[in-house]
């Protein structure tokens, strides 16, 4: 009798992945090292949740494969350059081919004089009222 649990399979190698930890190249090493894993390290930390904003509405093996140009763009994910940059590097990010480009997410990534794009012309997501509360809209 197979006493592994539904949806993990023993590798080649030897370790216990979920279906998906076995599947790309990419996903192993995530897998084995940092999923499910506390982030305690600031830098690691923006990183982790940079990626996951650039992540909306596509795969995560989408990231994992462009994450050494989002690492490079954006200064190894050094929260205090990020935060200084300006127009310009919006700018120099857009035309990066390298990394995902929502032109909505910049203004998630950056905290300069950049403007953010108008709710409604720009994305088809409108404008939300602030909450009540946390437990209300």
């Amino acid at each position: 009798m197979d006493a592994t649990p539904a949806g993990i399979s023993i590798e080649s190698d030897g370790v216990a992945r979920c279906w998906w930890g076995a599947g790309d190249e990419l996903y192993r090493p995530y897998h084995d090292r940092e999923w499910g894993r506390p982030v305690a390290d600031d830098r690691r930390l923006f990183e982790k949740l940079s990626l996951e904003c650039f992540m909306a509405g596509l795969s995560w093996l989408t990231i994992l494969r462009k994450r050494e140009n989002f690492r490079a763009a954006f200064v190894g994910f050094e929260p205090a350059s990020v935060a200084d940059f300006g127009t310009d590097d919006v700018e120099r990010l857009l035309g990066d081919t390298g990394i995902v480009r929502p032109a909505a997410a910049w203004s998630c990534e950056t905290s300069s004089g950049a403007s953010p794009p108008t709710p409604g012309a720009t994305s088809p997501i409108p404008p939300r009222g602030r909450p009540r509360s946390i437990a209300t809209r």
